[in-house]
């Protein structure tokens, strides 16, 4: 859940696991050192609320534009009443309050203020949504310009289980029959590899007899 490993990892006694996480095959007696905001969950909640609160540089830009256009928006509708007040058609008065504020209303820079904070927090929010942290708001304007994104460690991008891409048969067997033994066999398992397995069959399963799990043995484990 942490690291994007594709393949779950052995715990031994005394190991940390981390609240959130799954344990795939049997039971174990665990003890919490951690509760409430010390949890690894709560801190990456933390973090991607820290990260929606962070202002890009564009948001400084509109902020620094916002600060030139309200005095200007309000200097034109000022000059709007004026105007209205000296040539405007009776009654004045109502005419005066109503261009006034329609200038307020057309030209008001609320939009051009909210739109950017309401971009960076829904983009974030959605991020974290994917499992995708981005540090601050900063990073996720930069994200645009990306070209070319390099992966430093296998696996570390991955849709969180394994999956059946293809069989491939030998001999006089079928695709059908390979993947319909292999199904039933791992049919009791709770290892991922056999759910993908077991998932990638569509048809019926066969019978299986003596079936037994045994928990961190591979096949180059026999002896």
């Amino acid at each position: 859940m942490l690291t994007g490993e594709s393949l779950p990892l052995k715990k031994q006694m005394g190991d940390e696991v981390m609240g959130g996480t799954l344990n795939k095959m049997g039971s174990f007696l665990f003890k919490a050192t951690k509760v409430g905001r010390e949890t690894v969950l709560a801190q990456i909640v933390q973090l991607v609320e820290q990260a929606q609160k962070t202002r890009p540089p564009i948001a400084r830009l509109v902020d620094r534009v916002s600060g030139y256009f309200v005095p200007a928006v309000f200097i034109v509708a000022v000059i709007t009443t004026l105007i209205w007040l000296l040539v405007g058609p009776r009654p004045v008065i109502g005419y005066m309050v109503m261009t006034f504020m329609n200038v307020l209303i057309i030209a008001c820079p609320c939009a051009l203020g909210l739109a950017t904070p309401i971009s960076v927090t829904a983009g974030i929010g959605k991020a974290a949504e994917n499992g995708i942290l981005i540090k601050n708001g900063e990073a996720l304007q930069l994200a645009s310009q990306l070209t070319t994104l390099v992966i430093d460690k296998t696996g570390t991008i991955t849709e969180g289980h394994p999956a059946v891409i293809e069989v491939v048969s030998a001999q006089d067997f079928t695709q059908e029959q390979i993947l319909q033994w292999a199904a039933s066999l791992e049919k009791n398992s709770e290892h991922p590899f056999s759910e993908a397995i077991v998932k990638a069959h569509k048809g019926p399963l066969l019978e299986v007899n003596s079936f037994q799990a045994i928990e961190g043995y591979s096949w180059g484990d026999r002896k």
